[in-house]
């Protein structure tokens, strides 16, 4: 296969699109998640090293009401509807997940999620992780411990989702300079901004844009409506936290977080206590986005778990 396909499925009020980069029946499927404002498209710059060991595919969700999909890259942003409530709660999110799993993926698959897409990956794990052959988490968390701060999470999630109706470039102005994002001190390495997205899915070209210019192209085209229902529905501060059901995780676990990026350093160093199989790899020269800042050492990361988790379970 040198080329994606793309199958759809309904769920709810949502339509799921399944994208396969790769259909080897020799090799495991990979299950990539996107986090908050991204797309499945976010992980095109690792596609062609991944190839080589996995089946990656990714995932995004569209509203069936018309209000946009995950990806945004194919929606006016100025289109946002006057859906109410959120799509996007973690019941129908898990379950929507073990559909696609289930009944798209061969089994025993691996499952990775970025930071929502992590929380999303660990949500369904814990009902199912008898399935995987291995679980990775970037820079995700298993939500938040106590009922005060979760609730103070869930109305400042609840004004983020206002603003972002509202004026949604001056949010994602504000968004780019969260903390999580910064380097520093290594904000002079130039590793996101020197390895090319693939247009073609095979091969770099000279001037291709850089997987961080590119994310932020999928930020700006993304339709708010569909970025303020997602953080409604399962925001941190909405989302049912997980922290005494990691035990149930019982397939190898990956953590990986950015040296920079010490509050979710330490949420995985607590995470690694709780779950029976895991890990926790952190990063130099990177914030909460690894694999933007550092795609070379992610992906070795990554490789190198899939490798292992193969010999113990052969296909």
């Amino acid at each position: 296969m040198t080329s994606p396909s793309v199958s759809t499925k309904s769920w709810g009020s949502l339509k799921l699109y399944i994208t396969r980069y790769s259909d080897d029946p020799a090799r495991r499927d990979l299950l990539m998640l996107h986090g908050f404002l991204g797309s499945g498209k976010q992980f095109l710059h690792l596609i062609p090293e991944l190839r080589k060991r996995v089946n990656p595919v990714t995932l995004d969700f569209e509203i069936k009401s018309g209000n946009g999909k995950s990806t945004g890259m194919q929606n006016k942003r100025g289109d946002t509807g006057t859906a109410t409530g959120s799509a996007f709660t973690t019941e129908t999110l898990v379950e929507a997940l073990q559909s696609v799993i289930s009944g798209f993926l061969r089994p025993e698959p691996f499952l990775l999620g970025y930071s929502m897409g992590g929380r999303l990956s660990l949500s369904w794990a814990v009902r199912h992780a008898g399935q995987l052959s291995g679980l990775i988490l970037e820079s995700s968390t298993p939500g938040i411990k106590e009922p005060g701060e979760r609730e103070n999470r869930r109305q400042t999630d609840a004004a983020r989702a206002l603003e972002i109706r509202s004026n949604f470039t001056a949010f994602l102005e504000r968004w780019e300079s969260n903390p999580l994002f910064q380097r520093s001190p290594c904000r002079d390495n130039p590793v996101s901004d020197s390895t090319p997205v693939p247009p073609d899915h095979e091969r770099s070209r000279p001037g291709a844009i850089s997987p961080l210019a590119f994310l932020r192209k999928i930020q700006h085209q993304t339709n708010p409506e569909t970025a303020a229902q997602w953080l409604n529905g399962f925001g941190t501060g909405t989302m049912p936290p997980l922290w005494s059901e990691l035990y149930q995780v019982t397939c190898p676990v990956l953590l990986i977080t950015g040296s920079a990026d010490t509050k979710f350093c330490n949420i995985a160093t607590q995470m690694s206590g709780s779950l029976p199989r895991s890990r926790h790899e952190t990063v130099s020269g990177a914030a909460h986005r690894v694999h933007i800042d550092q795609p070379d050492a992610y992906l070795s990361l990554i490789l190198s778990f899939i490798q292992e988790s193969n010999k113990q379970t052969p296909l």
